[in-house]
Parts: structure tokens; C-alpha cells; sequence
């Protein structure tokens, strides 16, 4: 199945942000969405999510047109988001947290791929060993997992996640890129919008370069670090 955003503009109230972003995600898939803070990558996954309101453009799920739907009605189609301020519910536990995210698989989605509390927590050992805990109780990687893991239990083909290792100390910001990896070893295509190049390009295969709201530059992980001009004038601070 194929994801694909063409000629997609946006706006904040008067102000312009996306200018024409062009990219596709195909079955299987990370691709990465890197840039410098306030180019546009966070606002591309809004977008795609129906959060922010495209002016222009189009937005295809499977060959089918998601742009202007209200953002339940495309995670329903599957598509999964991973918000960057994890949006837990903090006075829920773990596992009311978890159960927040559900969406029943019907047909031929039922079955060993189902993604429940059991293999949820068999992914995320931590979650659950912390599962009656509150959402306020967590440290800032476990909500990032327990963040993760309650999208997942919408069973998404494809998984948008903005900035996953923000703020972890570096072997938590590991085992969340691990984590990242063995989802989409489970057949989860992932759009990932990540600040740090080094773990977003391990992750994935192919990726986009955002500058001013727009694509500037796109091609294979390998591609990326190879282009010493782009990431000198778009990725390095």
C-alpha cells in the first residue's frame, strides 16, 4: 500500500508553512523527514492527520483521498500518530491508556497481527511491569513508549511519529529507536520527523530534506550522509 502527499500547502491562520511538500511512504517502509526546527515537518504530520487543514494539494492512503477528513476518520484507515508532546492520559493507568488507543480489526486484520495489551506488552517489557501506574508516574521514556504503544493499539499500517528520542538520555533514546525498528519489522510503515540525523538515517532507508516548507532534498539514507552541501546548509546546527 502506498502513501503519498502531493503539492500539499498549509497554514497558521495568515501565515504560510507548507509550501507544496511532495513525498510517498511505501508498504514497508521508514522513511525519514529531517530539517531544522520550524521547517515545516511537524506541521507535514498534522496535516497528514487532518489536525491542520490542507489549502491545497492531495493526500492519498491506497490510491483513496484522506486530506479534509477529520483525524479519527483517517486514523480508522489506518494511520497511526505518535504526537511529538505525547498527549498521555495522566491520571489513567498504563493499561486504560493503552485500551484509549484501541481500534477493533475486522476481516483479514484479525488474527496473529493484532496489535493487543498481550503483545503490547510483550514489545514493551516496561510498560508492563508498570501498567497499573498512573500516566504522571512515568519517566519521560516510558511515556514516550507508552505513547507509542497506545497508537499502535489501532493497529496502523502506517505509524507517523514526530520526534520519538526528543529529551531521552541516550541508552533510553536507543531502545526507543530498537523499538522503532521492530515495529516496522512487523509489517508497520513508518514517516518518522526525528531532529537527531544520525538516528533517523540508521533507522531508515529513504528520506526527505525540509527547508522553508518545502522538499529541497531526497534520496536514500546513504544518499543523505553523501551530501555534504545539503546537510552543511539544511541539517547541521
Amino acid at each position: 500500500m502506498l502513501f503519498r502527499v502531493q503539492g500539499v500547502t498549509a497554514f497558521y491562520d495568515k501565515s504560510q508553512i507548507l509550501h507544496g511538500v511532495d513525498l510517498e511512504v511505501r508498504s514497508g517502509e521508514i522513511v525519514a523527514l529531517l530539517g531544522r526546527n520550524g521547517v515545516g515537518k511537524s506541521t507535514t504530520l498534522r496535516t497528514i492527520m487532518g489536525i491542520v487543514k490542507p489549502a491545497a494539494g492531495t493526500i492519498t492512503w491506497g490510491g483513496q483521498p484522506v486530506q479534509g477528513r477529520r483525524s479519527h476518520r483517517i486514523a480508522r484507515l489506518g494511520i497511526g500518530y505518535v504526537p511529538e508532546d505525547r498527549a498521555i492520559f495522566e491520571r489513567l493507568s498504563v493499561t486504560e491508556n493503552l485500551l484509549m488507543g484501541r481500534r477493533a480489526m475486522q476481516g483479514r486484520e484479525q488474527g496473529a497481527g493484532a496489535w493487543d495489551l498481550e503483545r503490547i506488552y510483550s514489545v514493551f517489557p516496561i510498560l508492563r511491569d508498570r501498567q497499573h501506574q498512573r500516566g504522571t508516574t512515568l519517566s519521560g521514556g516510558e511515556q514516550q513508549m507508552l505513547t507509542i504503544a497506545r497508537t499502535l493499539m489501532g493497529n496502523p499500517s502506517l505509524l507517523l511519529v514526530d520526534e520519538p528520542t526528543e529529551g531521552l538520555a541516550p541508552l533510553i533514546r536507543k531502545m526507543v529507536a530498537q523499538i522503532l525498528r521492530e515495529i516496522n519489522q512487523a509489517g508497520v510503515s513508518i514517516l518518522l520527523v526525528e531532529q537527531n540525523m544520525n538516528v533517523a538515517l540508521n533507522l531508515a532507508q529513504r528520506g526527505y530534506v525540509m527547508a522553508k516548507g518545502q522538499i529541497v532534498f531526497s534520496g536514500t539514507s546513504q544518499e543523505i550522509r553523501q551530501a555534504d552541501d545539503i546537510r552543511r546548509r539544511y541539517l547541521e546546527v
